[in-house]
């Protein structure tokens, strides 16, 4: 069962499995982990506080999300895009012999959110249960 949770100044529905996983430390982002689980959710927020409302747009996430992969040197399987009433999203899958990632770009066309899961090859690969709360966290993200 999830519960409403106000975490990196978003608004999400948190698993009772979930926990803040939020390490001290300088510039480290907020982060969700699992118990038990072997990736993290990370997130990164940009509020917008004044002038021209940038009004973002699925092909502004998509371009953001785009670059942000290839500064890192990922290569995307796909991009998908999904958009409601009140939010936009963008989302990359990454996957290389070492890492594995899914990447989203969010906004409500003021306001952007980059999130990521990721976990270590190493480490152990989620479970599917893993990898379905992490996407259903993220798809609850109400700015």
């Amino acid at each position: 069962m999830s519960e409403a949770f106000e975490f990196a100044t978003l608004k999400l529905k948190l698993p009772a499995t979930w926990r803040d996983g939020t390490q001290d430390g300088e510039d480290l982002p907020p982060t969700l982990v699992r118990e038990q689980g072997v990736g993290s959710l990370q997130f990164s927020v940009a509020r917008y506080a004044s002038g021209e409302a940038p009004n973002m747009t699925l092909a502004d996430l998509r371009e953001l999300l785009s670059a942000r992969i290839a500064r890192h040197g990922l290569q995307s399987k796909a991009l998908t895009e999904h958009s409601r009433a009140t939010r936009m999203s963008v989302r990359g899958r990454c996957w290389d012999s070492d890492v594995a990632c899914s990447l989203w770009m969010l906004s409500n066309g003021s306001d952007i959110a980059f999130v990521s899961y990721v976990f270590i090859r190493e480490d152990g690969e989620p479970s599917a249960e893993e990898l379905s709360e992490a996407e259903a966290i993220v798809n609850s993200i109400e700015f």
